[in-house]
């Protein structure tokens, strides 16, 4: 988001944030403040006062952070907002997470990357899950504010700078094309399944009355475009295949699948292929260590072992480190005894010492005797 004395503007994701952050960063009066994640955005000596955030806060969590500074929403001269065809977002979603930035690493892109567009429309989740449906960045206690001016992207730069008169800002001339992905019209995308699940999750841009609900005997019944490569094409591929397209089936199966059935097919991901690609598969799921907890997360004892020796068999040093270190953060000291074990299976004694230590933390003192005989393997 980018707020100054005169203005707040909301990021929805996918609805022209990108290009009109880069316009209004040219042209907001000073001191203007930009919230975006840490190394996201190049820094200029330009004024912009860069706050770490997510880039994409609702309205409330706007209100807060502005407030921190002195401002208050009901005092601003306005506060921009985009609103998109939900129908074309999706799409846009869609195609945009398939194109695998690191910075979107996580479930939506996974399921980009791994699932044709209905199964995508069907299973995905709201951006930032289910704190931010669409109404968030729009009202506050379900009102929408008397300052708040919604755009609509149909006609985006005539609505902009209708906005922007009424806080005596000069008029924007074009908006520059950013962020786009290649894609057909939106409508070829949808099947009956996939337009109903679209239509509910932003029932409150139909119900405001911004766009019409199409009608599902108009659409396919079958997917019409934007499939993916399966997830078992992906292992069949082996040494080819890119660490970004083995982490995506791993996220995948962080959240969907049963402990067990996680153990048994990160252990085939990683078992045809080389050990390179072993250790780049881990060192790209380490980019995200909460993704590695997951793994782990409300599994037995023994789930937990299986999973770490799948994880860590084969991995190079630092690899298993990381790995092992995400997958028993908050473990119990059972789990971790049982993940010590595993550790041993494959590494160097000094892999070993150094894992065995990493995990030991914080053990009381009878875990540690427990664990001081080496495991039968």
């Amino acid at each position: 988001m980018i707020f100054c004395e005169k203005l707040l503007f909301l990021h929805v994701p996918k609805a022209a944030g990108s290009s009109l952050t880069q316009v209004l960063l040219e042209r907001l009066p000073r001191p203007t403040y930009y919230t975006h994640p840490e190394d996201f955005y190049e820094g200029r000596d330009d004024g912009v006062i860069h706050l770490p955030g997510g880039a994409h806060e609702t309205l409330a969590e706007a209100g807060e952070i502005i407030a921190s500074y002195g401002f208050e929403l009901s005092d601003l001269g306005v506060i921009l907002g985009v609103v998109r065809n939900p129908y074309a977002l999706e799409v846009s979603r869609y195609f945009y997470l398939r194109t695998a930035n690191p910075y979107d690493i996580g479930y939506n892109q996974a399921l980009a990357l791994t699932s044709d567009f209905e199964t995508f429309a069907l299973k995905s989740k709201p951006h930032g899950w289910l704190k931010r449906p669409i109404e968030s960045y729009f009202t506050l206690d379900g009102e929408v504010p008397p300052n708040m001016r919604i755009l609509r992207m149909e006609h985006l730069l005539e609505d902009l700078n209708a906005a922007l008169e009424t806080v005596a800002l000069p008029p924007v001339e074009n908006l520059p094309a950013t962020n786009t992905s290649d894609h057909g019209h939106f409508i070829d995308y949808y099947t009956p399944r996939a337009e109903k699940s679209v239509f509910e999750r932003y029932r409150w841009l139909f119900d405001q009355g911004f766009y019409q609900r199409i009608d599902p005997k108009q659409l396919v019944g079958t997917q019409t475009g934007g499939m993916a490569p399966s997830a078992d094409s992906t292992i069949q591929s082996g040494s080819m295949v890119s660490p970004e397209e083995l982490a995506a089936p791993l996220i995948l199966l962080a959240h969907d699948a049963s402990t067990d059935v996680r153990a048994r097919i990160i252990g085939a991901l990683l078992a045809d292929v080389d050990e390179r690609t072993q250790a780049e598969a881990l060192g790209a799921l380490s980019l995200s260590p909460g993704l590695v907890a997951a793994l782990g997360h409300n599994s037995t004892d023994s789930e937990k072992a299986e999973v770490a020796a799948s994880l860590l068999f084969g991995a190079n040093e630092e690899a298993r480190r990381q790995v092992v270190a995400a997958l028993l953060h908050n473990a119990t000291t059972a789990e971790k005894i049982r993940a010590i074990e595993s550790v041993f299976y494959s590494a160097d004694s000094a892999a070993r010492t150094e894992a065995a230590l990493a995990l030991l933390k914080g053990l009381d003192e009878d875990a540690m005797a427990a664990t001081t005989a080496p495991p039968e393997l």
